[in-house]
């Protein structure tokens, strides 16, 4: 057998922040459903990670959800008449983006 002709070093990117993360809260029965929209600005993402929580440093009441690549969308139940702070981030092997907010910051259910 030969050498090896040539040598490649490849080096993975993060994945590029998403935008657009908006949100809506409709009342349903007791509770309010939270529907959570985003723009998926990165070919090379492996998730996404959704951070919820009481209080705008998310400190307080902190809940951590993983949705699949090419996922745009959320739906959640959450309880009326709170205040809920959304981010998200996109994740692959090489590292995470920047945190982007949620518009409105908080979320108001009704």
């Amino acid at each position: 057998s030969s050498l090896y002709s040539n040598t490649f070093a490849m080096s993975a990117a993060a994945p590029a922040a998403p935008s657009n993360f908006t949100g809506t809260a409709v009342v349903s029965g007791n509770n309010a459903t939270v529907t959570l929209t985003w723009t998926d600005n990165s070919n090379n993402e492996a998730s996404f990670e959704i951070q919820r929580a009481t209080n705008a440093a998310f400190t307080t009441g902190l809940n951590t959800n993983t949705v699949a690549a090419n996922i745009i969308t959320r739906v959640e139940t959450r309880n009326r008449n709170r205040s809920y702070y959304y981010r998200i981030r996109a994740i692959n092997a090489a590292g995470v983006s920047e945190w982007v907010n949620l518009t409105p910051f908080p979320l108001v259910t009704p």
